[in-house]
């Protein structure tokens, strides 16, 4: 069983530096995005105003997960580029891809919460403009990914 003491979570706290919280981050925009794509659809398809209100609510938090990974990400990049066996190509590449994939992020956060406040949800135009966002931004986090698994030689 485990239990979490406050001197637990303090020795956490005390040792966590921006690397690590970017590594215990990284995965959460994509799989926000996954989901809420898929609740989006799936709202989409029945109609459903609860649904959609979901995912848009999932939308927003994807891309408030995705800056944070983002400022995490560059806080610690001083520190990796000085460690020993980095790809140093990868390493910026990795880091313009995660920009990219941010302020797609941002776009469409901003755009959730924007259709989350609207009275008519299911526009087609916003619609088809938020699903060629989301491709682009799942483009940008699998170049991304790829680029992160290249860093260490």
């Amino acid at each position: 069983m485990i239990s979490i003491t406050f001197t637990s979570v303090q020795l956490i706290l005390t040792h966590m530096n921006p690397s690590y919280l970017h590594i215990l981050t990284s995965w959460l925009p994509l799989y926000t995005l996954i989901f809420s794509g898929l609740i989006l659809s799936a709202g989409l398809l029945l109609k459903n105003e609860k649904l959609f209100n979901i995912s848009m609510l999932l939308l927003a938090f994807s891309a408030l997960v995705s800056f944070i990974t983002g400022v995490c990400g560059g806080a610690s990049m001083p520190k990796i580029k000085d460690l020993p066996n980095i790809n140093h190509a990868a390493l910026h590449l990795h880091a313009w891809s995660s920009f990219g994939a941010i302020a797609f992020a941002i776009v469409l956060g901003v755009l959730g919460v924007i259709r989350f406040r609207r009275k008519k949800q299911f526009d087609t135009i916003t619609n088809i403009m938020m699903i060629l966002i989301s491709l682009l931004l799942v483009a940008f986090l699998i170049m991304s990914m790829q680029f992160a698994s290249r860093i260490r030689l």
